[in-house]
Formats: C-alpha cells, structure tokens, sequence
C-alpha cells in the first residue's frame, strides 16, 4: 500500500496516537513476541475506564484474539506511534461505547480504530446515533475514526436474517471512514507482486462488508459519488487486505503464531498508515490530526476518476460482496459498494492531504431553525463560510460577508456582490452543547420528515438574481431523499447564491426561508445573507 517510501524518507507515526477500542485484556507477552518474530516492536499502554475495576481477558471466542490483532496490526508499520489500548469495564457494567467515549473525551488517539458490528436494521437508532455522536465529537477534535465494514459482505445481519441486505451500524455513520476488505494472491517466491491486483474480499470465512445505510442519509461528500444507489450512506470508503488466506495476516495468541483476517485486521492496519500520512502532514503544516478524512477521500477519488490526478487509490473493480450466495454488490470502476475507492496509497495520500477544508465538520456550519430546541434541529441551513456571527455559541440567522472577503465570499473578489454557498440538512442530529441536556444527550429527536417547501426566495420574484437563487435552492431541495424519510443528516449539496450591493453601494440583503414538516411540527428555517460594500 505504498507505504515503504514514507517510511524510508524516515517517517515512522512519531508522536501520533493510535486508540485501540477493547472490551477484553491480553497478555503483553504476545504483543512482545510479535514485534520480536516479525521486525515490528508496538509501543502500547492500556487505558482502563475504571483502572479499579478492569475487564480481565474476556473468555467469549474471540475476544482476546480481536485486541490483540488491533494492537499488533496498529502499530505494525508505525513504530514511532504510540498504541493506547482503551479498555472498558467488565460487562456488564461497561462496553464498546463506553471505550469509545474514553478514548475521546480523553483524546486516547489521533487516530482511533474500531472493528466491532451490530446488524444496522435490527440495532435500536438511538444506539447507532450514539455512536455517530462519539465520532462526531471526535471529528471536532481533529481524531480520525476507522471501523472495519464488516465479515458478512452486503449482509451484515447474517445469520438471523440471511436475505436481508443491511450494513454494520457502527460503520455507517458519515463521520467515520468504514474500511471494507480485498484479496491478492502472493507471487511463488512469497512477494507482493508489481503490478499488485486485489480483487473484492469473498471466500467461505467472509466478504468485505458494504452497502447502503436505513439510519443516515447520504452525506454532501457522496453527493457527487457515482454508483447506483437509493437514498443511504454508501459504503465502504476504502479496503485493505482482509482475506485470512489470501495473503492473511500473521499474529501472535498465546505464544503461537496464527494467520488471521477479515475488516477486524484491515481497520488497525489502515490506522497504522494513517498515522504516517498524519505524521508528514504534522510535518507539512503543523496540523495536529488528520480530523474528518472523509470529505478529502472522496473529492480526491472523484478528481482520480476524472483523470484530474495520479491515482491516491488502487481501484478494485473485479469481484462481489455476496458472500456465500446471499445478497450483495459488484465492485465496478471508481466507488462502489463492495470495496469503496478501493486501496488507499499511502505515498500519494500523503502528498494529496493537507488538512481539514472549508465546513468538512459540517455541524460547525449550520444555522439551527427557530422554534423549541426539539424542533430546531429537523431543518438547517449550511452555510460554508469561516467566520460566522454567533450567539450562546451557535450560528446566527442572520449572517454578513463584505464583498471579496475571502472568508465569507467565495470568489474572492469586488465584484458589487457576495456569493454564498448554501445548502440545507435535515434531521441533523445536533452535538453542539446548546443542544445536550443535562446529560449530555441531544435534545433534538430526528423524526420522518413529510415535506419541505421553499418559501423564500419567492417563486414570483422578477429579479432575475433573485429567481436565479430560487432556481439552483429548488434543484438542490428536489435532490433529497424521497418523503416522508427518517434518514439522519440528509443534506442537499451546496449551491452558490449571489447577494448584489443596493444601488449606490448600499448593502444587499437575500432572505432565505423553508418550512419543513416533520414529526414534532412544523420548523421553519430561516437565514439573511447581507452583503456590505468592500
């Protein structure tokens, strides 16, 4: 995966995290003799929620060997990066989210690595939103959050339900990059051979996991994905090496030396990369964290398919994720649902990233509805600028831009008018503290939405900016998911508004105003756009 070059030019992950999220404990004397057989020592330390109370190795099958190859594969091709093992509670006082929450709250890891699955339709939403809320915050604080796809290909719920075609609920959140799985076969002598191939994950142990979300809707940075699809997040976004047999990945249990694979071992391996590309970003920039990679993955992929860069990813277009002859999906050309962009490389990802753009923690951009907290949250405008007008630290509804303020305006330039791009989201599920209650739990309760009507720009307005504004808002609006949808984050993509100075210089103003029907009642969302001379 390109990685030899970074770390010949002497990157090794130093002074980066690496959260490893575990239920179970392990014994250090295979972590040992991994680094020891196979050239690779790991730095580790175990991060206990409760360092009175820890879990113990966990005697479920499975268990131990899952964080121990999450804490030798982590740290594999980063020695210089520091691998913290955050453990939870025995069960059942303590789990996954409560390791989770730890490593962020804590900042256990710039990068953090998840591979646990829950069945999607059949996990209760308010858990798969917690999760989302963790990875969010995370975002927001420059950690970077990796979940493997998934075993079972495009049916997550396997075995119970055999037929149905569902996803991993812990992977399909929009702020965390869902790593699925592919195959190679090693050349006679035992290397990788050049040019590599990978084909989709799917032999009798398992296929990369993939498919489309019930719980989230498409993000903006999918918006522009082309692959078949319905209304949900797409996924997986990228894929690794997961099959236990093609290669397969060597670890170390109980003094033996095993091959093992699946998403569980792609997940850490692709932390273990990321943590270079951080490192040369760190280096580059002083940037501390890669954040939230996925806005970046995407337009990056999407420039590679046009043929606008050198590859960043080695596409994986043979193959399926119908795993043992339940449903799945073709990998194809460019993104899709078995195996995302494919194969990130790690040399040319490391040149590509230079930080987190404009609004790419989208939450931060967002101007609320008015009306009670329970309904503000169903409709918000997005408004991609940098700096915003503010009040008990949120967005206000009416926003100013002086002409050719690169901040706000986004050509730049004098021109006599502002322009804006501005979309609209709904059933946002708002993290931002105005939103908690007393325990930290979004106030907001995303519902179905029946309806969203443009109510300002007017549709008998002849000006023929101002029509012109209603035109691109009403393309945008006719794009979203089809009513009623419950899907969570469902936003149009962002379309330029243009705000011309009044006569004589005078400030210009564009009023925006949307009503949305929803399960609580009606919100309307509001936001003015002034423009002031330059």
């Amino acid at each position: 995966y390109a990685a030899t070059p970074l770390q010949n030019a002497g990157l090794t992950g130093a002074g980066r995290t690496i959260a490893v999220i575990a239920r179970s404990d392990f014994n250090d004397s295979d972590v040992a003799a991994f680094g020891e057989r196979f050239g690779a020592p790991i730095h580790f330390e175990r991060r206990f929620v409760d360092p009175s109370n820890p879990p113990g190795i966990r005697p479920e099958p499975g268990e131990e060997t899952e964080v121990l190859i999450d804490t030798q594969w982590s740290g594999a091709l980063a020695p210089g990066a520091q691998v913290n093992v955050v453990l939870s509670r025995p069960a059942p006082q303590g789990d996954i989210p409560e390791s989770l929450a730890e490593a962020v709250e804590r900042r256990q890891g710039d990068i953090i690595t998840l591979s646990f699955g829950l069945c999607e339709p059949s996990s209760p939403v308010i858990a798969t939103e917690l999760f989302d809320a963790f990875y969010a915050v995370g975002n927001a604080l420059g950690q970077t959050i990796l979940v493997a796809s998934g075993d079972s290909g495009g049916t997550e719920c396997l075995p119970g339900e055999p037929d149905l075609l569902a996803v991993n609920a812990l992977a399909s959140s929009p702020h965390a990059i869902a790593v699925g799985g592919t195959s190679f076969d090693l050349a006679t002598d035992g290397s990788v051979p050049s040019p590599l191939v990978e084909s989709v994950w799917n032999d009798v142990q398992g296929a990369s996991g993939g498919g489309e979300s019930v719980v989230f809707a498409r993000p903006r940075y999918q918006l522009a994905t082309l692959v078949a699809h319905t209304n949900g997040r797409a996924m997986p976004d990228v894929s690794v090496a997961a099959s236990p047999d093609s290669p397969g990945y060597f670890m170390v249990q109980a003094g033996e030396t095993r091959v093992i694979g699946g998403t569980s071992a792609s997940a850490p391996s692709l932390a273990s990369v990321l943590a270079l590309v951080a490192e040369q970003m760190a280096r580059a920039t002083g940037t501390n964290g890669l954040g939230q990679l996925l806005p970046t993955l995407y337009r990056l992929g999407s420039e590679q398919m046009r043929g606008l860069r050198a590859p960043v990813f080695r596409d994986v277009a043979t193959g399926t994720n119908a795993f043992d002859g339940h449903g799945g999906f073709p990998a194809t050309t460019g993104f899709d649902l078995a195996t995302g962009w494919g194969a990130p490389l790690a040399d040319a990802l490391a040149a590509a990233v230079t930080g987190p753009g404009r609004c790419e923690f989208d939450i931060g951009c967002m101007v609320p509805a008015r009306g009670p907290k329970r309904r503000a949250c169903t409709g918000e405008w997005l408004l991609e600028q940098d700096v915003f007008a503010a009040r008990h630290g949120l967005p206000v509804s009416r926003q100013t831009c002086r002409d050719g303020d690169p901040e706000c305006d986004v050509d730049g330039a004098a021109d006599g008018r502002c322009t804006s791009n501005v979309g609209l989201c709904l059933n946002v599920f708002d993290v931002r503290s105005a939103f908690l209650n007393r325990k930290g739990v979004p106030v907001c309760e995303p519902g179905p939405v029946r309806r969203v009507t443009l109510l300002s720009p007017g549709a008998h307005t002849r000006d023929p900016v101002v029509a012109g504004n209603r035109d691109a808002l009403q393309a945008a609006l006719g794009a979203l998911p089809t009513f009623p949808t419950s899907l969570r984050a469902a936003c149009t993509a962002t379309v330029p508004l243009e705000v011309p100075l009044g006569a004589g210089g005078r400030p210009g103003r564009l009023n925006l105003r949307v009503r949305i029907d929803g399960a609580h009642g009606p919100a309307m969302s509001r936001l003015t756009l002034v423009c002031l001379p330059p």
